[in-house]
């Protein structure tokens, strides 16, 4: 056994401890809420991708590290993450003013049945994102508007981006680089 598995099962079992041990109601619902809201915040990388960039609207700012989020995820074809990611953005969308559309398209993201689906939807969601980003302006950082021409039987896709490297949320793996920077925000 290396010592990197010991780590791993020493810290396992010393969180196993810690959990017997709160037996007081509080301190095991604080910990329920903290779990529940680790599990909605967005990964730390897209997290960090999103610093640099503030908007005007604060409201914005809590949706768009989860837009990052949602898409890597399809980046990935993680179904479950995109899942998750538009469910935040469905939540935080009901604090943007006319945010209706997005409510709407993030839902559905959410209800989709497959991975297919929820990129159509994400087409949708990011003509809505864009709109708000530019309603709202930058305080700081820059965002990038995105274009794979080939998506959608070649009438072509947009996305935002924090960074000018291209990671196409509408082909994946099978065309990862497709596409370029249209304009900077």
């Amino acid at each position: 056994m290396n010592s990197k598995s010991i780590i791993l099962k020493t810290a396992a079992l010393a969180f196993l401890f810690s959990l017997a041990a709160c037996s007081n109601s509080s301190e095991s619902q604080n910990k329920e809420e903290a779990d529940e809201k680790a599990s909605r915040a967005p990964s730390t990388s897209q997290a960090l991708s999103a610093g640099n960039v503030k908007f005007n609207d604060d409201k914005l700012n809590a949706i768009y590290p989860w837009y990052l989020e949602l898409q890597e995820a399809l980046v990935v074809e993680d179904f479950s993450a995109a899942k998750k990611a538009a469910f935040a953005i469905e939540e935080g969308s009901r604090q943007l003013n006319s945010s209706s559309e997005m409510l709407t398209t993030a839902s559905e993201i959410v209800e989709a049945s497959d991975i297919a689906r929820q990129r159509e939807l994400f087409q949708t969601l990011t003509a809505e994102i864009i709109a708000q980003v530019k309603s709202s302006g930058l305080q700081s950082g820059e965002v990038f508007i995105a274009h794979c021409p080939m998506a959608f039987d070649n009438t072509g896709a947009d996305w935002l981006s924090s960074t000018k490297e291209i990671r196409n949320p509408y082909y994946g793996d099978e065309m990862l680089t497709c596409g370029s920077v249209k304009e900077t925000i």
